[in-house]
């Protein structure tokens, strides 16, 4: 069964956090990591020996979704620096997928664009481990894997 892009992405969008969604190619697929994000601060604790972006973000909304089969979705909206009002010189986001406390992600996605006004969507395709003990994500800017700006978790 084959699913347009636009249809797939309105039920992975509508099913992010139900527990399970249909996959693009008709498949059941379940949630192994479901969270909203938290927006990183200076004064935040080095994770996976990645350290917290140099400014203050704020985070209107944010969620992170991992399937068994592997999809990844991470969506934000007002991820800015808000003494800028705008995410800065800060134009793309990617995400790491770390295992337990790891100090090397287990994947990485590609860079996706994050917009003046800090909105953007990452979907990819991560081949996942047979375990994954406390499963985090860290949302890096432009591709910069030595720092985070957001990660899985609430707060802010």
């Amino acid at each position: 069964m084959h699913i347009p892009r636009r249809a797939a992405l309105a039920l992975l969008t509508a099913a992010a956090f139900a527990g399970s969604a249909v996959t693009a190619t008709g498949a059941m697929a379940h949630n192994v990591l479901a969270s909203s994000i938290a927006p990183s601060v200076p004064t935040d604790p080095v994770l996976h020996e990645v350290a917290p972006g140099g400014a203050p973000w704020v985070l209107k909304m944010g969620k992170i979704r991992l399937t068994d089969s592997g999809e990844l979705m991470v969506h934000v909206r007002g991820l800015i620096i808000p003494e800028l009002g705008t995410p800065g010189p800060v134009t793309s986001i990617d995400a790491s997928l770390y295992c337990g406390n790891e100090t090397t992600p287990f994947a990485t996605t590609a860079t996706s664009p994050l917009s003046m006004k800090g909105n953007g969507m990452i979907e990819a395709h991560v081949s996942l481990p047979s375990t994954c003990l406390v499963p985090s994500v860290l949302i890096n800017p432009l591709g910069i894997t030595s720092l985070y700006i957001a990660t899985s978790g609430f707060g802010g």
